[in-house]
């Protein structure tokens, strides 16, 4: 889904595609821990072109803080300079 809209974001004249992903949908009781690990560090690779950029939100309200401090190192979280800061309650 990802790859297939940044293509036509491309095609379209953009320079790339940012999204915003509420990851509820992963909520524990619908998906496992790993599962939700597995996502993370699959979709890496989408990012390589530096076309992609997607800020995925974990609700601590629905996710326990370590579930979601696993899911989020799944994957560097960084890239040079820039830097994604969290903040766990």
């Amino acid at each position: 889904l990802y790859a297939a809209a940044t293509t036509q974001a491309l095609e379209t004249g953009y320079t790339g595609l940012w999204v915003s992903v509420d990851m509820s949908w992963a909520k524990p009781g619908v998906a496992e821990p790993e599962d939700l690990t597995a996502f993370e560090a699959e979709s890496f690779p989408l990012f390589r072109a530096r076309t992609l950029t997607a800020i995925c939100h974990y609700d601590t309200r629905v996710f326990p803080a370590d579930v979601a401090r696993v899911a989020c190192s799944a994957h560097p979280a960084s890239l040079r300079a820039a830097v994604m800061r969290s903040r766990w309650s």
